[in-house]
């Protein structure tokens, strides 16, 4: 996933958009992700 947004938000490679995530927010994008995810939604189940 961090891929992606680095080509999407212009850095020159994912490791560099990695890098600068920690600097600015503190951990890493997975270890965020992991924090801050939404709870799973399983395939084909409705939101209310």
């Amino acid at each position: 996933m961090a891929e992606r947004i680095a080509i999407q938000v212009g850095f020159g490679s994912p490791t560099a958009f990695r890098d600068r995530f920690k600097s600015v927010v503190g951990t890493s994008p997975q270890a965020y992700r992991r924090v801050f995810q939404g709870p799973v939604i399983e395939a084909g189940a409705v939101r209310p």
